[in-house]
């Protein structure tokens, strides 16, 4: 998509700007004197950098990890590569961090957050629904997770290299509403 396109289909009311928006459009779009003022406050330079946003959806059980596999050409040499399966969950990832991407990536640290909520379980019994969340101790691994998707973020142009982020907290839960939750901030 072309950033252009990117940009209009944002202001209709989606994504970090627009309607729905906690702040108002840019202010080089804007000629009002109070919001210009309003963007030199310290309570926008603080909602600027710290980022919140939940992608509905049932996320991947395809980890980074389970995804490498060793192959042979047919010169008889190997070679370590990414299989089909998890070419496709790399791809899915990216596009469903690209509609919440900054329009531009951070070259300062990041401290980012990531929750995964997988649907209920058939078998999980009634009492144990009531919570909203159950934590969950079993596969995906959550480091193998949090690679999958770090890279995801990278490649969709939040940072400019993951070595940016200087804390990382990961969770990962049983719920009703499935969906993987971002929250990042820039220092």
């Amino acid at each position: 998509m072309v950033e252009g396109q990117r940009l209009r289909t944002l202001t209709r009311g989606g994504g970090d700007f627009g309607q729905n928006a906690d702040f108002p459009l840019h202010p080089r779009s804007i000629h009002s004197k109070s919001v210009r003022s309003y963007y030199q406050t310290n309570q926008f330079k603080r909602m600027r950098k710290k980022r919140n946003f939940f992608i509905e959806c049932i996320p991947p059980k395809t980890t980074h990890q389970a995804s490498k596999r060793i192959f042979k050409t047919k010169g008889g040499n190997y070679f370590l590569g990414k299989s089909k399966r998890g070419k496709d969950v790399e791809n899915e990832l990216i596009s469903l961090f690209l509609m919440f991407r900054p329009i531009k990536a951070t070259a300062r640290p990041v401290h980012l957050e990531i929750t995964w909520i997988f649907p209920w379980r058939k078998n999980e019994p009634k009492k144990n629904r009531v919570d909203g969340l159950l934590a969950m101790p079993v596969r995906p691994d959550l480091d193998n997770l949090a690679k999958g998707a770090i890279d995801a973020m990278t490649l969709a142009g939040y940072w400019e290299e993951d070595s940016q982020i200087t804390r990382l907290s990961l969770s990962k839960y049983w719920g009703e509403r499935p969906g993987i939750k971002v929250s990042y901030e820039v220092e």
